[in-house]
């Protein structure tokens, strides 16, 4: 992914959630301005990086995210989302992207405000296709991460290989010790 090309909104979301990670010391990935700044142009949103008024704009945004992924149920979680879907302004609309045209959703100024109908846009669709059982944390305590789960029979469990094969050698571990 080059600077030029928007990670899907869906992936936009679970990337912003994960900016909190437990198995980092300190957790809190956007530490600063300056890696708030750095995280929207990695993820290719630059005029809203440009935009951004400070990291504790983003680190909100992130944290309405993070309740919709730890909703009690998925009411909760829906009525989470909706809440977001409306605060942002997430009103559909058509930008020119190259000779076509794509969907998206937001004000069009740019800022946390519009990366906020992005995100929630792509989750709620993501959502409206596939259920909110594919929203998941990961499994590897004390990992936290969120993910969406796109695999074929909806099992997912973890947010990474790592945290995968950390549990797996675990396993390995105990079964040797007894």
């Amino acid at each position: 992914m080059t600077e030029h090309e928007p990670a899907a909104p869906v992936d936009l979301a679970v990337a912003l959630v994960n900016t909190w990670d437990l198995l980092e010391d300190p957790p809190d990935l956007l530490r600063d301005d300056a890696t708030g700044h750095r995280f929207l142009l990695r993820h290719g949103y630059p005029e809203d990086a440009a935009a951004l008024g400070g990291v504790a704009e983003l680190r909100a945004l992130r944290d309405r995210l993070r309740a919709v992924f730890h909703a009690p149920d998925r009411p909760a979680a829906a009525a989470l989302l909706d809440r977001l879907l409306a605060d942002s302004g997430a009103v559909p609309r058509l930008v020119p992207d190259g000779p076509r045209w794509r969907l998206t959703a937001g004000p069009a100024e740019p800022g946390v405000r519009r990366l906020g109908a992005v995100a929630a846009t792509g989750l709620a669709g993501f959502v409206a296709e596939r259920g909110f059982e594919r929203l998941g944390t990961c499994a590897a305590a004390p990992c936290d991460c969120a993910f969406v789960d796109r695999s074929r029979a909806g099992t997912r469990r973890y947010c990474c290989t790592y945290c995968a094969d950390r549990v797996a050698a675990s396993a390995y571990r105990a079964r040797r010790r007894g």
